[in-house]
């Protein structure tokens, strides 16, 4: 069965723990395979009382589909809410992470081959993302049988459920609660005051911009951060008119529509950011190769007559684009201040103006929502195609100095090429670990 599915069945012998059988399973392939050392049999199922897990899902439930990857390092806070292994009760449950993407989950695990004294250990492996509406009917049709396998605490959850189910019910508080999860805030934890300034950004700015605003500076330095950004858009002189771009890279029939955001396709950001540079170089007759400084500014529509002249605000925490009223254009402040930096970091604008149907404000930062996810891949696309750069490299294994010229060849950071080669598969983890070590 595609999508998510959770299985309680009874044990053999009927247990008064209100221990169950308990099976995930993702696309068809169960994340539950285990290895019981206590006979040396493997299994599908964990012996486990649903109940704990019924608890961790409706604790976390905002967190589980809108907070989405750290960043940096993963806390031990974001491992209690999104990680099952942390569940715990005495009891062995899969290291099975869920995150937000959008509209989508993330759904991820591992074989666990540690020599924890634990009596299972989990095999399975798996990374993907499931709609995030089959992932609520999922978690629903689980919660709702509830009552089959609850025991003294089964009044006390079915009474969480329904605290939850009022709340996505409820359109305001669902937006609450939602931005409360995306700065990592448990429920009612964050600052009345923060809450109201967001709320206030959100009649202002919309939805989506201050969803992006939450996950691109978490905590309660948020609203601070967006407002920074903000004057600096006010003092920057860099416009940028899109509409040209915009219309070239959209035309298609394949997720990427002249209008409407594109957040909604069934394709990964990736592939759909890829063909929307393959096809922004077609229809505009951009040559293979690097993109000269002239022809970018050509393609974007920057102002400033020369690239080196882009004023940088290096104190922002992300680069921001704002329509102005005019809707013709935008005016952009740039947080890169290297040359290189600075075109990825305008390819990016471009590539957040496509994804959001050229939305009234678009931010560019480390975030790893699925909206900055796009904006990374469109910019690596355009500014470096792999077959540009293969053709460029002519060698299946390029070295630490193929990589250099390459990077200098297209204009972009070394760093790029490398992640290029990588995510392509034409050089191996290892490898690229050691280029960044020798760098």
């Amino acid at each position: 069965m595609a999508g998510l599915e959770i299985i309680v069945k009874e044990m053999e012998e009927r247990s008064t723990a209100g221990i169950r059988q308990v099976g995930i399973q993702a696309d068809g392939e169960f994340l539950t395979r285990l290895l019981r050392f206590s006979n040396n049999t493997e299994d599908t199922f964990l012996h486990a009382p649903p109940s704990q897990l019924a608890f961790w899902i409706l604790d976390n439930w905002w967190k589980l589909f809108h907070e989405p990857e750290p960043v940096g390092a993963v806390t031990v806070e974001w491992l209690l809410a999104h990680e099952m292994s942390s569940i715990g009760g005495g009891y062995a449950w899969p290291p099975i992470r869920f995150w937000g993407e959008g509209d989508q989950v993330g759904v991820r695990t591992h074989p666990q081959y540690s020599d924890s004294p634990a009596p299972v250990r989990f095999e399975a492996s798996y990374h993907g993302l499931i709609p995030s509406v089959d992932v609520e009917r999922c978690l629903d049709r689980f919660l709702e049988s509830v009552g089959e396998f609850a025991t003294d605490d089964c009044e006390t959850l079915l009474d969480l459920y329904e605290q939850v189910r009022r709340e996505r019910k409820d359109p305001e508080v669902a937006v609450w609660r939602m931005i409360e999860a995306k700065l990592g805030f448990d429920v009612d934890a964050a600052p009345a005051e923060l809450m109201d300034r967001l709320g206030n950004f959100v009649d202002e700015l919309g939805q989506e911009a201050v969803s992006e605003a939450c996950i691109s500076q978490q905590g309660a330095g948020v609203a601070r951060a967006l407002e920074e950004g903000l004057r600096a858009v006010e003092d920057s002189k860099t416009k940028v008119d899109l509409s040209t771009a915009i219309a070239a890279a959209r035309t298609d029939a394949n997720g990427l529509s002249s209008s409407g955001s594109v957040s909604s396709a069934r394709m990964p950001a990736w592939k759909l950011a890829e063909e929307a540079a393959a096809r922004l170089r077609e229809n505009l007759a951009v040559p293979c190769g690097p993109i000269s400084n002239r022809r970018l500014r050509d393609l974007l529509g920057v102002s400033t007559k020369r690239f080196d002249h882009i004023r940088s605000f290096p104190s922002i925490h992300y680069g921001i684009r704002r329509r102005n009223q005019d809707q013709s254009a935008s005016t952009v402040a740039l947080s890169a201040s290297w040359p290189e930096a600075k075109r990825f970091q305008l390819c990016r604008v471009l590539g957040d103006a496509i994804w959001s149907a050229n939305d009234q404000l678009g931010l560019i930062s480390s975030a790893k929502s699925v909206r900055q996810k796009f904006q990374r891949a469109f910019a690596q696309s355009l500014l470096c195609p792999l077959r540009d750069l293969l053709g460029f490299i002519g060698t299946d294994v390029p070295t630490a100095e193929d990589v250099t010229a390459a990077a200098q060849w297209f204009r972009v950071s070394e760093r790029l090429v490398q992640t290029t080669l990588v995510k392509k598969g034409v050089i191996d983890q290892e490898q690229f670990e050691h280029m960044v070590a020798a760098g």
